[in-house]
C-alpha cells in the first residue's frame, strides 16, 4: 500500500506492507514536489501470459514487465516508481507535462496513461516499445480552462470532471463524445 502525504513544499511516500496481521512501514521517502494524485499500473498482460506459459523463452525484462505507481505532482511532473511486493523505492521514469502544468488527476487503461491538468487539458501518454511512457509528444485534449480534477475509466471511455462539467472521451478516438 502506497500512502502519499505532503507539506507546503514537498511530498512524502510511505510504503506499507499488509502481509501480516499488523501493517508495517517498509519505507518512507521524500519526493521533489507535492503529490496530488497516484495511479497503479499493473504488469503488462502480454508479459504475464508469457511468464505463465511453460517453456517460454522470455526476452530481457522491460519497464512494462513490472507493476508501477505513477505520481502526479504539483510542479507539473509525473514520477514512475517500481511497485513490486517487498520492493523499496526505485524510480524508473520522471517527466514533465506540457507547459509543466500541475497534474491534478491520473488514470490508466491498457497502454495509455491519462493525466488531468490544472489548465483544463487532458494529456494522453502511450507506452514506448521499451515499456516507458512516451513523454515527448502526448496527445492533448482541451476540455476547458478549469482544472481536470477527476478522471475515471468506464468501459471504452474516460470520464473527466472539469469546472462543474463531465466530459466523456472515447479511448479509441481521443475525442469528446
Amino acid at each position: 500500500l502506497w500512502i502519499g502525504s505532503c507539506t507546503n513544499q514537498m511530498g512524502q511516500i510511505a510504503i506499507v506492507s499488509l502481509q501480516n496481521c499488523s501493517p508495517k512501514v517498509i519505507e518512507c521517502f521524500n519526493v521533489e514536489s507535492r503529490i496530488l494524485c497516484m495511479v497503479y499500473i499493473p504488469e503488462d498482460e502480454k508479459h504475464k501470459e508469457l511468464n505463465d506459459a511453460p517453456d517460454s523463452e522470455n526476452e530481457a525484462p522491460k519497464a512494462s514487465d513490472i507493476p508501477t505507481i505513477c505520481l502526479g505532482m504539483e510542479e507539473g511532473s509525473i514520477s514512475v516508481y517500481k511497485s513490486c511486493q517487498g520492493s523499496k523505492k526505485v524510480r524508473v521514469q520522471h517527466f514533465f507535462t506540457p507547459e509543466k502544468s500541475t497534474v491534478m488527476s491520473l488514470t490508466y487503461r491498457a497502454q495509455y496513461l491519462y493525466a488531468g491538468l490544472v489548465n483544463g487539458t487532458m494529456a494522453v501518454y502511450t507506452k514506448a516499445e521499451d515499456g516507458s511512457w512516451n513523454s515527448e509528444s502526448p496527445a492533448l485534449i482541451k476540455l476547458g480552462v478549469l482544472p481536470v480534477r477527476s478522471l475515471m475509466v468506464i468501459e471504452d471511455a474516460i470520464w473527466a470532471a472539469s469546472g462543474g462539467q463531465i466530459f466523456i472521451i472515447g479511448t479509441e478516438t481521443c475525442t469528446v463524445e
